[in-house]
């Protein structure tokens, strides 16, 4: 978790890979950089083709290498056949698992384009933790600045000042509103500018910024010396203001929690090889487990990833499950519901999987629909409004890390497929069993299996956590 990678090591070690250019073999470094990102979604928003801004954002990547310059133009690179242009785009993907998963997740035909909207959902889920302390340093600025600025009108207004002296100042301090960092958060958020791993990187190699107060309010303390040596009676009216929000600056920035700037790349890995199986990442799932899983990513296939975490949670007649379900008592809506879980609990063991996996669905529903209901007192009819007000309440929760942030939006991610699915009662069969649908109203009749039923515990457990942290018990 703390190995640090250099950022010219990445580039150091990218693979050479041999393309045709101008009917010319030419062996190439891939290395697909934050601005060859840039210049990707530059060239697409002026107009190009997917396929077309693709190919100008590897011309730049090509020229990175001052031996390359003047060797070919960006229309000889236009010109490169889909093949040779898919294996450079297959060979980036390589080396950013996390763009590789969300490219992956797309339906779409035109791998160009598959390949933009990827980077776009990686530089938006990256900026996510960043938003948020953005957003927390915005809300105090704004109400701790009011009594300053209100402070400095004050004074200005009942003070004679020679105007030959502070010509101009008064009305400039009277035009002042506050700190705009809103601004600054949604620039942060439209740009598509960064993308992994150059931002794990960089991220990784700041374990807690370091912030030289003296230097930020210099301007401050000068402005006090210039008004001391003009009118002493406005500089001693603006001191005790000045100071104090001097003071509370320092308090603000040595209290945001900095973890939510770093992404520690090895952790997004072991998630992503979880999500590439099918499942997720879980406290639940014993560190070494998820290391032996990881490292071996190559060489597991689906069925063998099913079986090393379901062996995990059957042995000892599933006692990590048992003690997993125990803890669900400490929230009402759980609570209530214990004799169900219980029964649920009971059918998984014996391998009743189409009782266990029907029960957990339904109340899946109770218990989303339940919470917003009493705790957010707004009841919802359908589920899917009621997961909308999760999300919501979720991405205004400051105290949430980046990490946690991911996990509870995977597991709502596919509680929202399963609601989404769409469901036909002119042809039921059309749906998976995934459906809520189609197993709420007793289509889903298929042989259910042990890994099915032990992911709706895993769901299950994700939202309790996240109701805690939501209603404030954890």
């Amino acid at each position: 978790m703390n190995k640090i990678t250099d950022l010219m090591d990445l580039k150091n070690n990218s693979p050479f890979i041999k393309i045709m250019i101008a009917e010319t073999e030419v062996e190439i470094q891939v290395f697909f950089s934050m601005n060859c990102c840039k210049v990707f979604f530059e060239c697409r928003d002026n107009g190009d083709s997917f396929r077309t801004a693709f190919a100008k954002s590897i011309f730049h990547m090509y020229k990175q290498e001052k031996s390359n310059e003047d060797l070919f133009t960006e229309n000889d690179f236009i010109g490169i056949t889909d093949t040779e242009l898919i294996l450079i785009l297959d060979t980036i993907l390589a080396q950013d698992n996390r763009v590789k998963l969300e490219y992956e997740k797309i339906d779409c035909p035109n791998v160009y384009e598959k390949f933009y909207i990827a980077n776009k959902e990686v530089l938006k889920s990256a900026t996510a933790g960043i938003s948020m302390s953005l957003k927390r340093m915005s809300r105090t600025f704004e109400l701790q600045n009011k009594p300053l600025i209100t402070s400095i009108s004050s004074a200005i207004s009942n003070i004679l000042v020679p105007t030959e002296s502070l010509s101009g100042l008064a009305s400039t301090a009277s035009k002042m509103t506050h700190y705009d960092f809103t601004s600054f958060q949604s620039v942060l958020n439209s740009v598509p500018k960064l993308q992994l791993p150059e931002l794990t990187t960089v991220l990784s190699n700041i374990p807690k910024p370091i912030f030289d107060i003296q230097t930020i309010f210099y301007p401050l303390h000068n402005m006090m010396e210039n008004l001391h040596s003009i009118n002493d009676n406005l500089a001693h009216r603006l001191h005790d203001s000045i100071m104090q929000m001097s003071e509370v600056t320092q308090k603000i920035i040595s209290s945001i929690d900095f973890s939510l700037l770093i992404y520690r790349k090895e952790w997004s890995e072991q998630r992503e090889t979880l999500l590439r199986y099918g499942w997720f990442y879980s406290d639940e799932l014993p560190e070494e487990l998820v290391n032996s899983i990881h490292i071996k990513r190559e060489e597991l296939s689906i069925e063998d990833v099913d079986k090393i975490i379901v062996d995990y949670f059957r042995q000892n007649r599933c006692e990590a499950l048992k003690k997993m379900v125990k803890r669900w008592e400490t929230l009402d809506y759980f609570h209530c519901r214990e004799r169900i879980f219980h029964e649920a609990l009971v059918n998984h063991s014996r391998k009743y999987y189409n009782s266990s996996v029907t029960l957990l669905t339904i109340h899946t529903e109770g218990i989303i629909t339940d919470f917003v209901r009493t705790n957010l007192k707004n009841p919802r009819f359908k589920v899917q409004k009621a997961i909308e007000d999760i999300k919501i309440e979720l991405n205004e929760k400051e105290d949430v890390s980046i990490y946690e942030f991911e996990v509870y939006s995977d597991v709502i991610e596919r509680i929202e497929e399963a609601f989404n699915e769409n469901f036909n009662h002119a042809d039921p069969d059309t749906a998976s069993n995934k459906s809520r649908h189609k197993i709420a109203h007793g289509h889903a009749y298929e042989i259910e299996n042990e890994v099915n039923s032990l992911k709706r515990f895993l769901y299950l457990n994700e939202i309790h956590c996240l109701f805690s942290r939501l209603s404030n018990l954890e």
